[in-house]
């Protein structure tokens, strides 16, 4: 979970539009390559399809035996421990490689039944590493995103400048958001906020595939005049 500032009349301009009226919801979210859109767990693969089952909060602590990451440098590549080794896995196989390459699973595995060895992750010095607690066999991969609009009288919505969020759960490219969330109840209602080159700050309600889906991608709409930045945040809605 990451704290970060941003400006207080922008953001306090995009939260205050949350509970106006939205535009329609766009089409369903898709990676560039269908592929991209079913990303099954190693347990699901070994066991086949089956109902998903959620596992209770505490079933899934920072040492879970499933990792999520973003990495800054490097690849998907297993990483060893002392006790065993982290098998690694892209999370959206059909994505440009600048995503496939380094938006990471990691699933340990030990012969002795060690438990789980966090810090060869921690040392890769990914920008987002939190635990998988996805419950296993989920298929769908595609979220919906609904544009904000901000009623003219609220624009000038003044609130506090730190805001809770994470900017280091998304990477877009054009006009796909690839997603990692933490397990966090704050974000379970939550904004998606998109920088454009023009320097305005674009809000969108975020619904996830289902409610405990982590990993997932989401595809802004297609706006005449409106290219959208590099940068992303995922803010709790008020």
């Amino acid at each position: 979970m990451v704290r970060f500032a941003v400006h207080a009349v922008a953001v306090g301009a995009l939260l205050a539009g949350c509970d106006a009226a939205s535009s329609p919801a766009t089409t369903p979210a898709r990676a560039p390559v269908d592929d991209a859109d079913t990303v099954v767990t190693e347990e699901a693969r070994d066991a086949g399809e089956q109902d998903a089952v959620t596992p209770p909060p505490e079933a899934c602590p920072s040492s879970s035996p499933r990792q999520l990451a973003f990495l800054s440098t490097g690849t998907c590549t297993d990483v060893a421990g002392t006790s065993g080794n982290w098998r690694a896995r892209s999370l959206f196989e059909g994505a440009p490689d600048v995503v496939r390459s380094r938006a990471c699973g990691y699933t340990w595995s030990s012969p002795g039944g060690a438990p789980p060895e966090r810090a060869p992750l921690v040392a890769l010095a990914p920008l987002q590493l939190t635990s998988d607690c996805e419950p296993v066999g989920i298929l769908a991969r595609r979220g919906v995103v609904t544009e904000i609009v901000r009623d003219a009288t609220t624009a000038d919505v003044d609130v506090p400048t730190g805001v809770t969020g994470c900017d280091v759960c998304g990477k877009i490219l054009e006009r796909h958001v690839y997603l990692i969330l933490p397990v966090d109840p704050t974000l379970d209602r939550s904004v998606l906020a998109v920088g454009t080159t023009s320097g305005a700050l674009v809000g969108f309600h975020l619904t996830r595939p289902s409610p405990r889906v982590q990993v997932f991608a989401v595809e802004l709409p297609d706006v005449e005049g409106r290219t959208y930045a590099s940068k992303v945040s995922v803010l709790a809605a008020p």
